[in-house]
């Protein structure tokens, strides 16, 4: 059976911060050519970037149909832009991409949720 669960992480922002990183502030042209960047080379089993940790703006779930698109020039790379942009402004996400940058979690606590 499976069970809700939250898992709380409590990083060391400032250690990661020394590491190599890439922070996104906004939905920006750049940030859409990374998600672009991102998914094309990641089909193919390689990662784009070398990056440690990449933090920004949570792309929309429409990526895959758009990409397919974008690639068979069926859109422009502006409408794949507006087409990803996030629901919300409040919806980022962290990667930690290498061991450095895991080592940068200082306590993690996992807490399964009880549904009645």
């Amino acid at each position: 059976m499976l069970f809700p669960t939250i898992i709380v992480l409590e990083l060391d922002i400032e250690k990661l911060r020394r590491l190599n990183g890439q922070e996104f502030e906004n939905p920006s042209t750049l940030w859409a050519n990374f998600v672009y960047n991102c998914r094309r080379i990641g089909k193919r089993g390689f990662l784009y970037h070398q990056d440690d940790y990449v933090c920004g703006p949570l792309a929309d779930g429409k990526i895959v149909p758009l990409l397919k698109r974008l690639e068979s020039q069926r859109i422009s790379f502006e409408q794949f832009h507006k087409g990803i942009m996030p629901y919300t402004e409040i919806s980022n996400q962290l990667s930690l991409n290498t061991l450095q940058a895991i080592k940068c979690i200082k306590h993690m606590e996992v807490k399964r949720i009880d549904i009645k």
